[in-house]
């Protein structure tokens, strides 16, 4: 009876999810549509822009409704994409180490029946000014590494999928997560503590060299 209860609660919020969703797409497509001369101005254009985040915020949890995320988090340089790496047996393909400024992304690292690693990105679009959806496009290596680093803002998260090793199920991901930074208003702040919030629990890794920095322990 209580799994029956749980899963009509799951089966309402997913579709309060998607209906919001949808009603979020249709107010940008309008506002962009109705051309208002403010959105041209400063101040327009960041409205629109934090609309866009919002969107894609909601869209992520959208998208991983289904999934069971497990978050791996930590300071920057501490060792997360090492981590990823040395339980995939991952080179340098996809995942670069990068002692400083890391992945501004969500990476979800997806086990799927494939012999080789793939990456993708879920992107959000408007095409034809009929409002706003989410696509998944196929990176190439390179492509991937870049999106990593430099996402533009109609990147939601990317996705590598890698040959099943331990849980055997799309379903599950272990989410790498940009590394925590003080100016917490940056997009990939942002989207950090959002990924936090989705995930059933976390993996905090720790560089005991990094971590003892006293700029570091106040954060």
């Amino acid at each position: 009876l209580i799994h029956l209860e749980m899963e009509g609660i799951f089966m309402k919020m997913s579709m309060l999810t998607r209906e919001l969703l949808q009603k979020w797409r249709n107010l940008i497509a309008e506002i962009e549509v109705a051309d208002f001369s403010v959105l041209q101005m400063e101040k327009g254009k960041k409205l629109l822009s934090d609309m866009r985040n919002i969107h894609n915020k909601i869209a992520l949890a959208t998208l991983s409704i289904d999934k069971h995320m497990l978050a791996v988090t930590g300071r920057q340089g501490a060792g997360k994409t090492t981590f990823i790496k040395t339980l995939y047996n991952l080179d340098n393909t996809y995942l670069p180490e990068n002692l400083s400024r890391g992945e501004q992304l969500p990476v979800l690292i997806t086990e799927s029946n494939i012999s080789a690693p793939i990456g993708r990105v879920w992107r959000a679009s408007n095409e034809d000014g009929v409002g706003i959806s989410i696509k998944c496009c196929k990176l190439s290596n390179s492509e991937f590494k870049e999106i990593a680093m430099n996402p533009s803002e109609q990147d939601v998260w990317l996705e590598l999928l890698v040959p099943n090793k331990y849980f055997f199920d799309d379903k599950i991901s272990l989410v790498l997560l940009p590394g925590f930074e003080n100016d917490r208003h940056q997009r990939s702040q942002e989207l950090l503590l959002h990924m936090l919030r989705l995930s059933i629990s976390s993996i905090i890794v720790f560089n005991k060299e990094v971590y003892a920095r006293e700029s570091n322990d106040r954060v």
